[in-house]
């Protein structure tokens, strides 16, 4: 994070300049909401800056078809990647980009129960980057990533 800059998670703000926030935060992404974790209240007030990204644990769709896929960044992000993606649900769970006409590119990233990588960058072609469970009959696909600092 740059001194100065300051990032909005759910409502609230953070501040590379003190400050911080403590309680339950939310963040919206794409259609889900889902608690803001990794985020010690003290690292702020303490250095003056966030010593580690916050993070967000998501519900992956269960989808039949690319449609159907969670949008994780837009046409500004999608160049950025996502950071420390993690599988911490019951299923499969697919990283891919995707064009402006909906149609996926070549080069995901599908990652196995438990499985998780350090970074995905979809191709340059991508205008997002989107997340979907193919095989989930259960229910219950998770992805934990970091949550992007400006």
């Amino acid at each position: 994070m740059v001194h100065g800059r300051h990032q909005k998670v759910g409502g609230k703000t953070l501040s590379g300049g003190g400050g911080g926030f403590a309680g339950p935060a939310t963040t919206e992404v794409g259609t889900a909401t889902a608690p803001v974790t990794g985020v010690d209240p003290t690292d702020t007030a303490v250095t003056g800056r966030l010593t580690a990204a916050p993070t967000a644990t998501i519900a992956v769709p269960v989808i039949t078809e690319p449609s159907g896929a969670l949008r994780l960044t837009n046409e500004y992000t999608t160049a950025a990647g996502i950071r420390h993606p993690s599988n911490t649900g019951p299923c499969p769970i697919t990283l891919n980009g995707i064009r402006a006409n909906g149609n996926l590119l070549n080069g995901a990233l599908e990652l196995l129960p438990g499985q998780s990588a350090s970074w995905y960058t979809a191709p340059a072609a991508a205008v997002a980057i989107v997340v979907g469970a193919w095989d989930c009959p259960s229910g219950g696909a998770l992805l934990t990533y970091d949550i992007p600092l400006a």
